[in-house]
């Protein structure tokens, strides 16, 4: 009998049309309108097993079972004030940027405030900031020079800047980014996705597995909920307890669930926001110690690894949809969380 594991994924079960509800990423910015990353096709790499020494956040720990993936180890951002940039208004905390994130709060007057991204490759990211809490924000593109803009608006789509800062990053451990909670993938040690992770996976024998039933639960028990992706609220974030909870959700929260759920097992996942052809989409890539990074979707039916797209699944035959993605090309990613 063929075993199938499904690693990777877009998330979103008929978005055959439509795709994930618009892309709606650039409302209401006025002068900070979202320039958009650039695309790049998917493409495998490898890499090396992420280093515990790598990364110093707060940890938590719940299983002492020791092979990679099983246990329950959550790595919990801090804002400890060593590297800040920071006004009456606004803080910027970048101690910890060599683990792959900055942390940032507002505590100024104006309703409404975005936190703007530059990355070392010219990427551009625009966030909701919000009032009085650290926010985590990751640093997906590498080790070079960041940028971050804090701006207050002003009237209508019009916003100032209030609190600027660069800094360099030299990342620690290449998988800090893909394992440590944010605010796109949000969870930490007494959250209910955890929790139902940790009750998934307590038979499992690896990291496979617990991809396995991870998908396998997400894919059952979350439905596509249609009306929010036909108007999603702008600047929309997605909660995975609240994705659980209400067994519904678009593919952005089909991802920063399933995201949630394999990263408190320090397995290293990222949540991709892009596009397959001219649908707009949102999938994780996984990585493995067999494989490295996985990126896509990822059947293995016992004797080799071929791409699967189980989006496009319920309406495209096994020989129409191994045509459409053929290589990966038709898939590119915008954005990485």
């Amino acid at each position: 009998m063929k075993k199938s594991f499904y690693l990777g994924l877009f998330l979103m079960i008929m978005c055959v049309s439509g795709g994930c509800g618009e892309d709606n990423s650039s409302k209401e910015f006025g002068n900070l309108s979202d320039s958009g990353a650039d695309s790049v096709p998917l493409t495998s790499s490898s890499s090396t097993w992420p280093s515990d020494a790598g990364l110093s956040g707060h940890e938590t720990e719940q299983s002492e079972d020791k092979y990679p993936g099983k246990d329950i180890r959550i790595m919990i951002p801090e804002s400890p004030n060593t590297l800040v940039f920071e006004n009456d208004k606004a803080v910027i905390d970048y101690s910890n940027s060599g683990e792959g994130y900055f942390t940032a709060k507002y505590s100024g007057s104006s309703p409404k405030v975005k936190l703007r991204l530059e990355t070392p490759g010219g990427l551009t990211y625009t966030y909701d900031l919000f009032k009085e809490e650290f926010d985590t924000f990751p640093l997906t593109d590498g080790d070079g020079n960041y940028t971050v803009n804090v701006y207050e608006n002003i009237k209508g789509n019009d916003y100032i800047s209030c609190l600027f800062g660069s800094f360099e990053v030299k990342l620690k451990d290449e998988f800090g980014p893909a394992l440590f909670p944010n605010q796109f993938v949000s969870f930490d040690e007494k959250s209910a996705s955890v929790q139902k992770s940790n009750e998934l996976s307590s038979s499992c024998t690896g990291e496979l597995e617990i991809v396995s039933v991870i998908y396998d639960y997400v894919t059952k028990n979350i439905k596509y909920d249609y009306e929010l992706a036909s108007s999603p609220p702008t600047g929309y974030l997605p909660e995975p307890d609240k994705t659980l909870s209400t067994g519904k959700g678009i593919c952005l929260d089909y991802a920063s669930l399933m995201a949630a759920m394999l990263r408190c097992h320090m397995i290293p996942t990222r949540l991709e926001v892009g596009y397959a052809n001219d649908a707009y989409h949102a999938w994780i890539s996984v990585y493995t110690a067999e494989k490295g990074w996985i990126n896509g979707i990822i059947e293995f039916d016992g004797n080799s690894w071929s791409l699967v797209d189980p989006t496009f699944g319920a309406n495209m035959d096994s020989s129409k949809l191994k045509k459409f993605i053929g290589d990966g090309s038709n898939y590119t990613v915008s954005k990485i969380f």
